[in-house]
This record gives structure tokens, sequence and C-alpha cells, in this order.
């Protein structure tokens, strides 16, 4: 029996979190010539967990811990795709790890790269619920964001993650114009074919193909009732056994929609979503992102006017 071919992925999607890429990540991965890891965030051209620190937050060093830096591990990720399948991966922190562009020329340097970006204000506010439903709030007030001395402003993964401009401009300085997709979360909201159809474009796959798209990934807010949460949240202790002992039967489970759509609804009745006001997202808008959003404008080549003018 012939061993399967080792290979590096064909794409990657680098970010940003809080954007949809969980979602992009499972509905692409309907494609029959698209082969996802199943393990999202892998996390091996990142740069940061070769050099941990003692003074690093422990959120961040679980984090990194749990990303793979053994190459043969990281292509075992993709060696059940077909001959006729692209192979991909989605890791939201090679987005704003200053070191994964170059890391991942150096491997794959004629990789197509994926960005899902969201409004800043947005994203920083859905990270926000994110890290409430985790139990993870960095402090006590979301209007702490201003303080550029808190954690807001020091872990990489929240007011600096929205900096896009800032971060893609490393990609767009080594890898070739044409290799890059930039997806706006409005248009995944707004007009879902378009946006698959150009994505699959880009990718070189049957364009035409319709993901089913009924299933919401990775939603965020308040927690109403801990005990449901136990029992059915998205870390429950069913989950951390499988993830240690059965990793096979989680990802069976996981790919299984009948049990998702159940488990989504029961957590999704679970969540308390805050709106975020129109005032204090002009403000974020207008005193943090504004001038990273004109640049972004200019390198990525899109009317971001919607971001601008709230």
């Amino acid at each position: 029996m012939s061993q399967p071919t080792k290979r590096f992925p064909d794409f990657l999607i680098i970010g940003a979190g809080k954007s949809g890429t969980t979602s992009i990540d499972k509905y692409i991965g309907t494609h029959p010539h698209i082969y996802m890891s199943e393990r999202k965030d892998p996390g091996f051209f990142a740069s940061e967990p070769y050099n941990l620190s003692d003074d690093m937050y422990p959120e961040s060093v679980a984090y990194y811990q749990r990303f793979i830096t053994n190459e043969s591990e990281y292509l075992r990720l993709f060696s059940l795709a077909k001959p006729d399948q692209l192979t991909g991966e989605t890791t939201t922190m090679y987005l704003y790890s200053e070191g994964s562009p170059d890391r991942i020329r150096s491997y794959i340097p004629d990789t197509k790269l994926i960005a899902v970006l969201r409004q800043p204000a947005e994203r920083i506010f859905s990270r926000y619920l994110h890290l409430a439903r985790e139990n993870q709030l960095p402090t006590d007030s979301f209007e702490d964001i201003f303080d550029q001395n808190s954690k807001w402003w020091i872990r990489p993964d929240l007011i600096n993650e929205g900096f896009y401009f800032k971060h893609l401009k490393r990609f767009y300085d080594i890898f070739p114009e044409e290799h890059i997709q930039v997806i706006l979360y409005d248009e995944m909201k707004e007009n879902q074919e378009t946006m698959f159809r150009n994505l699959f474009q880009f990718l070189g796959v049957e364009e035409d193909f319709v993901p089913e798209t009924d299933i919401s990934y990775n939603q965020s807010g308040f927690i109403k009732n801990k005990w449901v949460n136990k029992v059915v949240g998205y870390n429950n202790p069913f989950v951390r056994i499988l993830r240690k002992t059965s990793p096979g039967l989680l990802n069976t489970l996981k790919s299984n929609k009948a049990v998702l759509k159940g488990l989504n609804s029961i957590r999704s009745k679970n969540l308390h979503r805050p709106g975020l006001s129109v005032d204090l997202k002009k403000k974020i808008t207008e005193e943090i992102y504004m001038k990273d959003i004109v640049q972004l404008e200019k390198l990525i080549g899109r009317d971001l006017s919607k971001w601008r003018i709230i």
C-alpha cells in the first residue's frame, strides 16, 4: 500500500480572528476539490512559538503551546487529501505574527493567501464577546481599550490585530499581489454567492459550487447559564476528553451536521450578545483605527468608506 504524499498546503487563510474565518474554513471545506485541515490554528508558520518567554500572558502561552512545530506532524494534516484536491489551513495568528510572512515564503513561496477582514471596531467588540464567553476578559470594562497601557494593547490578538494595513503590508511586500485575496466580512454577510464565486476562482477550482452555509460557527457572547455551558459549551469536559483520547471521533462528531446544528442551537440560546453602540463604534474607529483604515484602503484598492463613515 502506497504511503500518503507529503505536501504543504496550496493556500492559507491568515485571519483576521473574529471576522468569519472559522465559517469560511468550514464552508469552503465542503467543496469537492478542496481539503481543509481538520485542525484549525495549527500555527506552523507563526514565529512566536519559537520565542516563548516567561513574561508572556498565560493565555498567549497556552495558545502558542498548542501550535504544531514539527514539520512531519504538520504535513500529516493534509495526508488524507486526494490528488485532485487543493489543501488549505486556517491560522488567524499568521496575520499579525511578524515572522509569519517570511516563514511562509521560505516553505511555500507559491502559496495563495486569504485575508478575511472585518470593520476593526466591530472585530474588537466581537473579540470582547468571545473572551467573555471563555471567561478570559483582560479587564473588567470594554472601554479600557482606550488605555494604551492596558492588556488590550499589549496582547497581540486584541487591539493590535485590527491594524490590518500594518500586518498585510508585510505580505504584500514579499508575495505577488495576485496571490493575495482580501475578503471583507460585509461581503460574506451581504453577497455570499459572489464572494464564494470570487474565492473559488482565485483558488482555481470550480467556481459554480455553492457551499451550505446554514450553520453559524464560533458564536460569542456572555454565558447565561453556566451549568448549560458546562455540558454543551465549546470547551465542555466531553470535548476536552475526546481531544486528548479520541481526536478522530471528535472530528467525526464535529463534521456531523445534525450534531452541530443541535449543539449550536442550544449554545446560541445560552448566549447574551449585547450590541456595540454607534457612538462607541465611532469613537473606536476615529481614535484608534482611522489612519490604518485609510492606508489599508490604498493598499488593497478597495472602497472602505463604510468602515470610515459611521
